[in-house]
């Protein structure tokens, strides 16, 4: 049965949770969460090595983030506190959008199949936002949403390293 929480139901999932078996349990597909539960599991503390905390730190964060869109199977938000180690990108990347939406980011950088059904092993429930959230990820979808130009930063980067390259070798 599904049920919606306006605070986690619980901070540590069980193992299977977490990609310890290529089943996916029935209640991590059928939780519900508002982003403002996502938000309050923002990593936070968790890029201090154990053995570098000091006593009275606070407890670290699990590091929860939503991927997904309407045009793929809608938003689902995952854990991936216990990946953060094993990201090829380094935890960084994945500290810098725990806590939010990070579908944009996930689906510019081109992630291979293995790599999003390693990311189904990591899915706690799905993103239900309130009316108020709804606006709020519709306005920031359409900002970073450019269009034909999304793709123009990295289009101006890569003509001014292909004009320097065939400069150097005395094409003009």
């Amino acid at each position: 049965p599904s049920f919606r929480s306006s605070t986690s139901p619980r901070l540590h999932a069980t193992p299977w949770e977490h990609g310890r078996s290529a089943a996916m349990s029935a209640t991590a597909m059928e939780t519900e969460y508002t982003l403002a539960d996502v938000k309050k599991h923002n990593g936070k503390g968790l890029d201090v090595a154990v053995e570098d905390r000091k006593e009275g730190d606070a407890e670290p964060t699990p590091a929860w983030l939503v991927i997904g869109n309407d045009k793929n199977g809608g938003p689902k938000v995952y854990d991936v506190s216990k990946y953060l180690a094993d990201h090829p990108g380094g935890q960084e990347v994945l500290l810098d959008v725990a806590g939010g939406m990070a579908d944009v980011m996930f689906e510019d950088m081109g992630h291979s199949p293995a790599a999003r059904n390693e990311l189904k092993k990591y899915q706690v429930g799905v993103l239900k936002p309130t009316e108020e959230e709804k606006a709020e990820i519709e306005a920031a979808s359409k900002s970073s949403d450019n269009g034909p130009f999304s793709f123009m930063p990295f289009l101006v980067i890569i003509l001014a390293v292909a004009a320097i390259f065939l400069k150097q070798k005395g094409y003009f």
